[in-house]
């Protein structure tokens, strides 16, 4: 099924604010009273406004006016992207299946939001788009009602003796046409999402205690011991989202958490929210007794639990306080893997760590930028015809004084460095050349003027001013990066000692902030760069801004640089206020750290040796010998490299898996990893053309992107993605619970052993498990209760050997009515506000629901 930009645009009506707040716009940027403000891109204070929050539409008179500023045209504005990337990234978030970024893009079609007349429709098209995901078998099984919307569950396909799968979608009615009539559409309504049977909670007139629970089927159960009960919609992930306000007035608020990591989640995380909202209010979390695995009080119900039961257990319940604040230690650091490096580039690492007595990621990084920006713009990797990556690299280096950072970046270097002073003593040279023949030529001139126009004679030719071989640019200004850029069709490498200075300069001689970082957000993908001048030559065009990125920093001039500062509030008084600034607006992001632990100085005879010199001087000369494509009208392109077969399957792979991993992150960890994607496709590009300039025995085409490439360039995304969490939680960004870092390194594990490990088998795998049993037993086994793995015993069939405990990863779709956000799941379904469903049994893939009233 291709679903195009009108599925993406029907699902993301009413929802806008929501999503472009989820690519990086500041909430507070999002009014959409058509008053105007400051721009949060170009900085200007009166040109930015919110136009129309159902279409998501934005404007800006100096930055920002594309397509009447709809939704998409806003999402490619603020990132970057392209038609396809912003529509591919969309439907991914809303949970389109099989997006195709070109499809049913029709000139002036104006889309609606979809809306069933009959809920018997809806239900059979819900049924019918299901059973294409997830096979024959999909029922409906039941429904909630709140006061503005529904949630509904479906059971899905599920093997005989595991545990029921299931999915929920939200829906709400809207007014159908003109008519008055009412239809049903999917999603929230717009606002917060009020309680579980709001009206009880605010008619009720004993205000001595209300209960929360984990889903509608438990509010119901607690409703039936005459239990005065509530809950929300979304879970754990939907607190922020839910107003709360009517358990304010009263005197107890018990949370009744279900037996299992994420009613614990959601109870600490909902009690701390209405501390902050009454900080008066007592808040008790009740774990009901004797409850099996994943349990909640529709077991203890079922199992003799009382009123009266339950009243007692609250009473001896101790108020909930929140935890004390303990300063989270960051992450051990990992070894840079210096193994899946080619061979050349690998022993040019390691000899020159030893060398130096420096952690090899210190050379590695540093060293990577440059021969990406060696490779530049002459070559690009082919993921899909509507999605390649350049090969450009920012990576930076980070370490105190005395670490070795700068003697190591300068080895880094020094084959690059070389070639441009080599390059410029040749323009020397050349521009020598020049003047001898612009004086002659200005004396020709002369004497043309004089004597040879009367006679008809042609002026003499002028000749060329001769222009510098750029690689390396150390400080420049956006518009004198251009004039170099318009010269350099492949592009240049920024190399700083010192890169906090950089970001620093951004915007140095300009009124508004924000114009330099939209440029270098650009040149990150190789984009088109426009400059206007004020002076001299009044326009510059780039049409492919290639530029990699390369330095050293101390770490606390780390955190200053990209956290920043910025004017906020009334134009008459604005406030200097802590920011993170260019964490918000994506700059961090792009960029890869290393930040290894202080190594002691220890004297080393070692000395790179001349023959790895030699050898890394000869690739860079390979590498700066690859040439363009010319097109048939003369301009150069880069030439698309595509994957091999075996190539392009360890890239879908690794997709999904990282996707999955992305989708449980948050804030600024979240926005790290949207990009470790696209730099796992530059590193195995940059992979790919080292062993083709090399000439790796082991390559079998050199037009073809293998999967031994794609494997390097995807450990090295991973690395860098763990090394991103370590250094955010020392300079000040959003960091990962040491919980939820230990569950996404666990199911990378598992993966890695085809889905499923024991505990011998996790102890080979990783060092931090290997001295323990018990501990790889015990964080296996939180996988377990975190619904992210099943366990079954190996009795080897009966045979010889003692049985094992085996745990498998549980990739898909089940879990309890409020664990997880039906927004995340994209398709809904509508339901009338009264009357009973009834699924009748049979061929569920017909749809054979009805409505009785």
């Amino acid at each position: 099924m291709r679903l195009g930009v009108n599925a993406v645009k029907q699902l993301a009506a009413g929802r806008w604010p929501e999503i472009l707040a989820w690519v990086g716009i500041p909430r507070e940027f999002l009014h959409f009273d058509k008053r105007e403000g400051p721009c949060p891109k170009c900085g200007g204070d009166t040109r930015f406004r919110g136009l129309d929050e159902s279409e998501g539409a934005l404007f800006c008179s100096h930055c920002f006016c594309e397509r009447n500023g709809d939704g998409i045209a806003a999402v490619m504005w603020w990132t970057g992207k392209s038609f396809a990337e912003v529509c591919a990234m969309l439907a991914d978030y809303l949970g389109v299946q099989g997006m195709d970024g070109h499809a049913n893009r029709r000139a002036g079609s104006n889309p609606k939001p979809q809306i069933f007349a009959t809920p018997q429709g809806l239900v059979k098209h819900l049924i019918g788009l299901l059973e294409r995901k997830y096979g024959r078998g999909v029922r409906m099984a039941g429904r909630w009602q709140y006061e503005t919307f529904w949630v509904l569950r479906f059971d899905l396909p599920t093997p005989v003796g595991e545990k029921q799968k299931k999915e929920f979608r939200p829906v709400h009615q809207v007014p159908l046409g003109t008519s008055g009539d009412m239809g049903w559409q999917a999603g929230y309504p717009p606002g917060l999402r009020p309680l579980y049977h709001r009206s009880d909670i605010t008619g009720s007139t004993d205000m001595s205690l209300a209960t929360v629970h984990g889903g509608e089927k438990a509010v119901d159960a607690a409703v039936t011991l005459g239990l005065l009960a509530t809950t929300n919609a979304g879970g754990e992930k939907a607190i922020d989202k839910t107003d709360w306000s009517p358990l304010l007035r009263f005197t107890v608020v018990a949370i009744v958490v279900d037996n299992d990591v994420t009613g614990e989640t959601f109870g600490q995380k909902l009690a701390g929210k209405l501390k902050v909202m009454n900080p008066d209010l007592v808040i008790k979390i009740i774990k009901l007794a004797a409850l099996p695995p994943k349990g909640d009080i529709v077991e203890w119900v079922a199992n003799g639990g009382t009123r009266e039961k339950f009243l007692e257990i609250a009473a001896v319940t101790t108020q909930w306080e929140p935890a004390p604040t303990n300063e989270q230690q960051p992450p051990s650091y990992v070894p840079f893997p210096t193994d899946v490096l080619p061979a050349i580039v690998r022993d040019f690492v390691r000899q020159g760590a030893t060398a130096l007595g420096c952690d090899e990621s210190f050379i590695a990084l540093p060293l990577l930028s440059a021969l990406a920006s060696a490779v530049g713009n002459t070559r690009r990797i082919q993921l899909k015809r509507s999605w390649c990556e350049p090969c450009i690299v920012w990576a930076v280096i980070v370490g105190d004084s005395g670490t070795m950072k700068s003697p190591a970046f300068d080895l880094a270097m020094e084959p690059l460095r070389r070639r441009q002073s080599a390059a410029f003593h040749e323009w020397e040279e050349a521009m020598a050349t020049y003047r001898t023949d612009k004086a002659t030529y200005e004396a020709d001139l002369a004497e043309w003027k004089r004597k040879g126009r009367k006679n008809g004679e042609p002026p003499p030719e002028e000749p060329e001013e001769p222009m510098a071989v750029r690689y390396v640019c150390e400080d420049t200004t956006v518009e004198a990066l251009a004039v170099l850029l318009q010269n350099q069709s492949r592009g240049l490498l920024l190399a700083r000692d010192e890169l906090a200075g950089w970001v620093n300069g951004f915007d140095a001689y300009k009124s508004c902030r924000g114009t330099d970082v939209a440029h270098w957000l650009s040149m990150h993908r190789a984009g088109p760069m426009t400059v206007d001048r004020k002076s001299g030559k009044k326009l510059i065009y780039v049409s492919r801004a290639s530029v990699s990125i390369t330095g050293g920093v101390q770490p606390k001039a780390l955190g200053a640089a990209l956290i920043g500062r910025y004017q906020a509030g009334d134009i008459n008084e604005a406030m200097d206020k802590p920011n993170k600034e260019h964490f918000d607006n994506g700059l961090a992001a792009r960029l890869l750290f290393a930040m290894p632990p202080r190594l002691p100085k220890k004297w080393t005879e070692a000395d790179l040796p001349q023959k790895t010199e030699s050898a890394m001087e000869t690739l860079f000369g390979r590498l700066l010998e690859l040439d363009f494509l010319l097109d048939e009208e003369g301009k150069l392109q880069p030439i698309d490299v595509d994957l091999s077969a075996g190539g392009k399957a360890a890239w879908v792979q690794f997709y999904n898996e990282h996707a999955q991993e992305q989708a449980n992150l948050t804030g600024d960890l979240a926005a790290a990893w949207s990009k470790l994607e696209g730099y796992a496709a530059r590193f195995a590009l940059l992979v790919h053309l080292i062993r083709v300039a090399s000439e790796d025995a082991a390559l079998i085409d050199a037009n073809q992107v293998d999967a031994k490439s794609v494997a390097a360039g995807v450990t090295l995304a991973r690395w860098f993605g763990d090394e991103a969490a370590r250094v955010y939680a020392i300079i000040g960004g959003d960091v990962e619970s040491p919980e939820a870092r230990e569950q996404r390194e666990l199911i990378r594990i598992i993966r890695d052993h085809g889905g499923e490990i024991t505990v011998r088998g996790l102890m080979k795998a990783s060092r931090h498990y290997r001295s323990s049993a018990e501990e790889a037993e015990a964080a296996l086994g939180r996988l377990v209760v975190s619904e992210a793995a099943n366990v079954w015993t190996d009795d080897h069939a009966g045979g010889r050997g003692r049985p094992v405990l085996v745990f498998t990863l549980i990739e898909s779709g089940d879990g309890n009515t409020n664990s997880e956000d039906p927004e995340k799941t994209g398709i809904v379904l509508p339901l009338p506000d009264n009357g009973e469903l009834k699924t009748q049994s049979g061929d569920s893939s017909d749809g054979e629901a009805e409505w009785t009233g």
